[in-house]
């Protein structure tokens, strides 16, 4: 389950001063999967895995926490913002060639998956199917997941994790791609040099454009 929902669109719209943005540990694994999950309550996405709401609040901070624990954050480029002490958004990337999990991790951590996902199993894996047969083969910097806690969304937040993770992108001259759960988030993307490449249609559920993010010298 990779996607990015959040609500910063306008432009004019700067980073809070207030907001600090610093790469996440295990120890942030928690608060970071807490974030993520309040900024997907509403994503298609994940309304597609799991139509119930109290069922989807209930489910994803857990599935968010094992993503975050297993996949990502042990990679060392994924990001939380805290705001007044208290994290209120993240962003988990994956760095080139470690988009892709071992099918030997994958198998260990299956039974978490299943416990944590419970009928919405089946669509989980039928989805992470089609992302990675859409996935480029070409080294790139990977954008798993963004989010913002709605009552933070047109804060600036989204943008300051956006800004930190590209610089170290940019830094190291590699492109970037990302999977947008919906429409309406590819314009905050193009802002940041992303485009539209593709899309993937789930199965009875929402279409998923792909956008790329060329290099920069």
């Amino acid at each position: 389950m990779k996607r990015q929902p959040h609500g910063e669109y306008d432009p004019s719209v700067q980073a809070s001063s207030s907001v600090l943005v610093r790469v996440a540990t295990q120890r942030d694994v928690d608060a970071l999967a807490s974030a993520l999950a309040a900024a997907f309550q509403t994503d298609p996405v994940v309304s597609w895995l799991v139509p119930r709401d109290d069922e989807r609040e209930r489910r994803m901070p857990a599935v968010f926490r094992m993503l975050a624990r297993r996949f990502h954050v042990v990679h060392g480029h994924c990001y939380v913002a805290d705001l007044h002490g208290r994290t209120v958004g993240g962003a988990m990337w994956d760095p080139p060639e470690r988009w892709k999990s071992s099918r030997a991790s994958e198998v260990r951590a299956l039974p978490e998956l299943i416990r944590v996902m419970g009928g919405a199993t089946v669509r989980s894996l039928t989805m992470t199917t089609a992302y990675e047969r859409a996935h480029p083969e070409e080294p790139h910097f990977y954008l798993s997941d963004l989010g913002t806690r709605p009552e933070l969304q047109g804060r600036g937040v989204g943008t300051a994790l956006m800004r930190k993770a590209l610089a170290e992108v940019d830094g190291r001259g590699m492109p970037a791609y990302l999977e947008s759960s919906s429409e309406a988030n590819v314009p905050f993307y193009e802002r940041f040099g992303f485009g539209t490449v593709g899309e993937i249609r789930l199965p009875n559920g929402p279409v998923v454009p792909t956008m790329w993010r060329p290099a920069r010298s």
